[in-house]
């Protein structure tokens, strides 16, 4: 099952929107995109960041639970 991480799921683990386009930038992901559009989980999970894996999380329990 492909699960789209969005900006609420960034926000669940409690980093602002602010914080998160420094991250964004950091890995050399365009943020503007995710905004509009979300990323597929297994993407932030290729990213070697404890962050990206978090969030990538946190998308997967959600669906999971049917909150997607």
């Amino acid at each position: 099952m492909s699960v789209t991480v969005t900006i609420a799921h960034v926000r669940a683990e409690l980093l602002c929107v602010v914080g998160a386009r420094g991250w964004f930038r950091q890995q050399g992901l365009d943020f503007a995109e995710f905004l509009e559009n979300g990323m597929p989980a297994e993407e932030l999970e290729a990213i070697d960041d404890w962050f990206a894996k978090r969030v990538a999380a946190r998308a997967r329990m959600e669906a999971d639970r049917g909150q997607q």
